[in-house]
């Protein structure tokens, strides 16, 4: 039997491989950080990321010095299944738990993001935590409506 050629597939297959092989490509620096985060995502999914052990660490201290806790923000949504990657951890604290938190354990491990922040940083992972006082409203401290106005 003979091979049958049809006009124009040759074609369509060339200007795929041609459009192939001119495709955008990341320049080697967004190459390297892509792949880097690819790293990193694997070792978060795999319970070994610095965010992680940070939180633990963290976890045990405020454990240890009996200060009320909860995480929240995205390590708290992988505990409940929502598969999310982070880089920081989320800390719900009282502005006393937090005071008492920065009296034992700034410059032992911790420093504040900027003096007087709520912020910390974990020296050892390189991790920042994020704290949110219990009664107050996140971030600029205002109450928001649930249109995204500030409402006074």
């Amino acid at each position: 039997m003979a091979a049958i050629c049809y006009p124009g597939v040759m074609r369509r297959e060339e200007a795929r491989i041609r459009t192939w092989q001119d495709r955008p490509r990341l320049s080697p620096e967004r190459q390297e950080r892509f792949f880097a985060a690819a790293e990193e995502a694997t070792r978060f999914f795999m319970g070994e990321a610095d965010v992680q052990h940070a939180e633990k660490k963290i976890a045990r201290l405020l454990e240890e010095d009996g200060i009320p806790y909860a995480v929240i923000g995205a390590l708290a949504l992988n505990e409940y299944g929502y598969r999310r990657v982070t880089v920081d951890v989320d800390v719900l604290l009282t502005r006393e738990g937090l005071e008492a938190f920065k009296e034992r354990h700034l410059g032992l491990g911790y420093v504040q993001k900027f003096p007087g922040s709520k912020g910390l940083r974990d020296t050892e992972h390189g991790v920042a935590v994020d704290i949110v006082l219990a009664g107050e409203y996140p971030g600029d401290g205002l109450p928001k409506s649930c249109y995204g106005r500030h409402t006074r």
